[in-house]
């Protein structure tokens, strides 16, 4: 399968910079594609927008064309300062969050218009497209190949990607953190906005520092959930991170009556569950949504991809017990088509790579990982393995000061989820000394992201910061 997918990469696209030689300053009005939240209309109280910006800020050349929706806040009037949502990834697409939390976002903004809008390089935003890498993720992911042949693959597909993106005149040294704090600074003026309200999330939170670094005078306050430190040097590695959120996954569990009752011995089961997969590698066939029919070979690798993902992206940490204890019984059904389910099939392009590499953020690939779990530890080396032989591959040069840490005078509302497998709480105190008016909330049972994750109590926390950023927000409920 893997030389197949290595042979038919010439099917690949790409997007990119029209080479328009002069940008437009101002926004330019555009039909909105996607489904808005329930209670607002185009344009009455929404409307989207792209706007022209320079691949490289400064330097002459090619333009890029961000793409992007205004949600209307009721007195927008009195409150000139717009918040700005910041998306994670990097590379990821910003509608799916609009949707889902746009609404809610609008209400704890007080009466500022929220903003959404897609980074460079993601989704409608002029995207590095590259399908090969996504495509070449999920068949390692199905296949559970060897190391050697996932790390040959893998330097082939990004060297590919890495010369089809180049023949077009793309810059991919123009697609990092510091492009990105610029872009914000430009949509700023061209709202016509002196001052903004960051809200960033798992890298939006990266992002959010870089403009604090670049442009403090312009942000009123900004939130960061599920920070991500720029001081690369601060990165722990995926298999530290990820043990210290099972053990509290686990350990919760066990002090809970009901789900020890349930689940009894649940991380004992889960090491036992992962040595029996490498041992007996049980294939099941199962449905994806997207692709149909895919059959699964089950091994410590795929299905730990699979967990360090879901909680990622926003499941609550506490469903584990719930799908482990079924395949520790010996029912693999449930648990393979979560594998499927987690496969990706372009949601991130190349843009994740390109930037994560940009920006040095391989940091976090250094593995010393801790933990009862040998698997764990193998999983945090080949996904390390991976990373490096990508960035290699894509050759970018790098700016030291994006690695730097920020310092800043602008109020700051730090939120972490006690059992994130990425961002863990460590990384808060990471950014305090750093802050003159720091806040850090710790949510002791969830996991990546507070808002996405569905924390009403995390939303009530922004209405008060950005009502106040000065004052001390009321953090009473935050234990529940």
């Amino acid at each position: 399968m893997l030389p197949l997918l290595l042979g038919t990469l010439g099917t690949v696209m790409a997007g990119g910079g029209q080479p328009a030689p002069t940008p437009r300053s101002g926004l330019a009005p555009t039909p909105c594609i996607y489904e808005l939240p329930s209670g607002f209309t185009e344009p009455r109280t929404a409307d989207c927008f792209t706007l022209t910006v320079p691949e490289w800020h400064g330097r002459p050349g090619r333009t890029l064309t961000l793409h992007g929706i205004r949600l209307h806040g009721t007195d927008p009037a009195h409150h000139p300062d717009p918040v700005f949502y910041l998306h994670g990834g990097p590379g990821g697409n910003v509608y799916g969050p609009m949707q889902e939390i746009g609404a809610s976002l609008v209400t704890a903004a007080g009466g500022r218009d929220v903003i959404f809008f897609n980074q460079r390089g993601s989704h409608l935003s002029s995207p590095l497209t590259c399908p090969n890498l996504n495509s070449l993720d999920d068949a390692l992911a199905l296949l559970s190949a060897d190391d050697q042949v996932a790390l040959t693959a893998t330097a082939a597909a990004s060297t590919f990607c890495r010369d089809h993106l180049r023949s077009t005149g793309i810059n991919l040294n123009a697609y990092n953190v510091g492009q990105i704090a610029a872009d914000i600074d430009r949509l700023r003026q061209a709202l016509g906005a002196t001052q903004v309200n960051l809200y960033g999330v798992s890298y939006g939170t990266r992002v959010a520092q870089e403009v604090l670094r670049r442009f403090p005078t312009t942000v009123r306050s900004a939130v960061l959930d599920a920070p991500v430190p720029a001081d690369t040097t601060a990165k722990l590695p995926y298999g530290t991170t990820f043990t210290q959120a099972l053990h509290g996954t686990f350990a919760k569990c066990a002090q809970d009556a009901t789900c020890n009752e349930t689940y009894p011995d649940a991380e004992a089961r889960f090491g036992a569950l992962l040595e029996r997969l490498d041992r007996e590698r049980p294939t099941v066939s199962v449905l994806n949504e997207n692709i149909g029919v895919v059959t699964v070979t089950l091994t410590s690798s795929n299905v730990l991809r699979m967990i360090f993902l879901s909680l990622y992206r926003g499941q609550p940490p506490l469903h584990l017990p719930g799908l482990i204890n079924p395949a520790y019984n010996g029912s693999y059904n449930e648990i393979a088509q979560a594998v499927a389910s987690s496969l990706d099939y372009g949601e991130y392009d190349a843009a994740l790579e390109v930037i994560t590499c940009a920006d040095g953020d391989t940091g976090q690939s250094r593995d010393t990982a801790i933990g009862d779990w040998p698997q764990v530890q193998h999983w945090s080396k080949q996904t390390a393995a991976l990373e490096h032989a990508s960035c290699a591959a894509f050759q970018l040069q790098r700016d030291p000061l994006l690695t730097q840490p920020v310092q800043s005078k602008t109020p700051t509302l730090i939120l972490a989820g006690g059992l994130d497998p990425i961002t863990p709480p460590a990384y808060a105190q990471v950014l305090v000394p750093y802050l003159t008016n720091p806040q850090v909330v710790v949510f002791p049972h969830t996991g990546h992201a507070q808002v996405r994750g569905g924390s009403n109590c995390a939303l009530s926390l922004l209405r008060a910061f950005w009502a106040t950023p000065t004052a001390k927000v009321n953090t009473r409920c935050v234990g529940s």
